[in-house]
């Protein structure tokens, strides 16, 4: 289905996204499980992509739902040893619990499934909730995560999931600064996403008019979330210093996340010089791909439509703020004024193009470029 879509092949795709619709649909087993998660990711994906946003919704809820009930949330748990019982035989009420995995190798794929469908809903809920409405769903009721930071495949495949590595409390403990200190580049991805869902929730919590105590919890909160931030982006490598050119999609999409990321947790504060710098450097960031050309990246997560609109929204921002504080002047502007302006719409003008560029093969991209246009003639 996939293939055929990137290939605007639309018979095809209609074809087996019809039949990808069934096999979901189709009876689930110990053995079919994993595979049911990793299809219902990819339609979501695929209906986030094409603009059918409620259907993402849907396979999203229904990839979090099999996830959890599978218990792929409790690998290698300290806390939680026992696995969920996720059958009772008809014939003689015997509980069916999910086979242990065969190997380090379906063991990874347990672990790195779990932690696609957890950023996924991540990464969804920032995109289609404002911040006032985004919450954890997975930890909201007080869900414990226990599973392991993900490797790469290949990692598994050399043995690194070794028998002393154990999850407790893994989430929990990344956002109090604890946990191991290198990952595996999908780990900070994983990671990234969780640092711009938390940026995103604090904005929409933030109330400057709460009592003392609350707004203290409050800024400590955001002092460690910023720190967070870019002690992940000091262990990202940068575009151009990576030799397997086909990450290249992958760690471009983490920076942005992290920039992203910036951008919401500084972005309440913006008539702060400081935070204003902070928004402004990550938006522009966002568009320099590493010194690479982003249209020689291939095909990109859809998220990055989203990303990227938020750092568009950092200049127009910026270009009003500076236009009306030059209508207020009683002096003529002055050259460097005039050069800021000239950077900033530069900078807006490469966001246009990466926006356009992709918005070519996808509909949510050409909606989200629009209403960048709109909030440039509005401003």
């Amino acid at each position: 289905m996939w293939g055929a879509h990137l290939c605007s092949d639309i018979q095809r795709e209609l074809h087996y996204k019809q039949k990808a619709l069934q096999s979901v649909a189709a009876e689930l087993t110990s053995q079919s499980f994993l595979h049911i998660i990793q299809a219902e990711v990819l339609l979501s994906y695929y209906f986030f992509r094409t603009g059918r946003l409620l259907e993402a919704r849907a396979h999203t809820a229904t990839a979090v739902a099999l996830a959890l009930g599978s218990g792929l949330h409790l690998i290698r748990s300290l806390n939680h040893p026992d696995a969920p019982v996720i059958e009772i035989t008809e014939d003689n009420d015997r509980e069916i619990q999910l086979r242990a995995s065969a190997d380090s190798v379906e063991e990874g794929e347990r672990i790195n499934g779990f932690w696609a469908v957890y950023m996924l809903q991540k990464i969804l809920v920032v995109a289609l909730e404002p911040p006032a409405r985004v919450c954890g769903v997975i930890e909201a009721s007080g869900t414990p995560i226990d599973t392991p930071w993900p490797l790469e495949m290949e990692d598994y495949k050399q043995g690194l999931l070794t028998s002393d590595i154990h999850g407790d409390s893994t989430v929990r403990n990344f956002l109090r600064h604890t946990g191991p200190e290198r990952s595996s580049i999908t780990a900070i991805t994983v990671k990234a996403s969780i640092l711009l869902h938390r940026a995103v929730y604090m904005h929409g919590q933030y109330r400057p008019g709460c009592p003392a105590q609350k707004t203290q919890s409050w800024w400590t909160a955001f002092g460690f979330v910023d720190q967070l931030i870019n002690t992940l982006r000091a262990e990202l490598s940068d575009l151009t210093q990576i030799q397997n050119r086909s990450a290249a999609p992958s760690i471009l999409f983490t920076h942005s996340l992290l920039d992203a990321a910036t951008i919401q947790l500084h972005s309440m504060f913006y008539s702060d010089p400081t935070s204003r710098q902070n928004c402004l450097a990550a938006a522009r960031d966002m568009f320099r791909f590493g010194g690479t050309n982003s249209q020689e990246l291939g095909y990109l997560n859809p998220m990055m439509g989203t990303l990227w609109m938020t750092a568009c929204n950092v200049f127009i921002d910026e270009l009003r703020r500076m236009r009306a504080e030059w209508a207020h002047r009683m002096w003529p502007l002055l050259a460097s004024d005039q050069e800021h302006e000239k950077e900033m719409l530069a900078s807006l003008n490469d966001g246009l193009d990466a926006l356009s560029f992709f918005a070519r093969e996808s509909l949510l991209m050409r909606h989200q470029l629009k209403q960048v246009q709109e909030s440039m003639e509005a401003s």
